[in-house]
């Protein structure tokens, strides 16, 4: 019988207290920003309710990765390596960019240095360099 919750997949949860409890044709995505991915994608899935944590008192409970149809499980594996690869070449240029930036105002602040040395070589007492 189907998941009473296939037709809203965002609005309840899968109980998974163990792996047994995995539907057939079904894979259990823990990667971190799976739920993202897969919404991204337009792949049905759902959250896994692995169990509950007792904080205050209160039962809170415990969600970790979703399922999905093992079909998609590959697409989505797929997407986050892109994803990732994506965000470490973003990464790469934007520290570039910002050494490039400290490197300029080095100089910048040598040139303002030097000049304001040849103009106050008085003040100095030494030629300016």
């Amino acid at each position: 019988t189907p998941h009473p919750c296939t037709h809203t997949p965002h609005t309840c949860s899968w109980e998974m207290w163990t792996s047994s409890h995995l539907p057939r044709g079904a894979a259990h995505v823990t990667m971190q920003g799976a739920a993202a991915i897969a919404r991204k994608l337009s792949i049905d899935f759902t959250p896994a309710l692995i169990g509950f944590e007792v904080k205050a008192g209160r039962a809170i409970p415990n969600i970790h990765g979703i399922i999905v149809a093992k079909a998609n499980e590959a697409i989505i594996l797929d997407a986050e390596h892109a994803h990732r690869a994506a965000q470490v070449e973003e990464e790469a240029k934007r520290m570039q960019r910002k050494a490039l930036a400290d490197w300029k105002m080095l100089a910048n602040q040598l040139f303002t240095r030097r000049a304001v040395e040849a103009r106050f070589e008085s003040v100095y007492g030494r030629p300016a360099p």
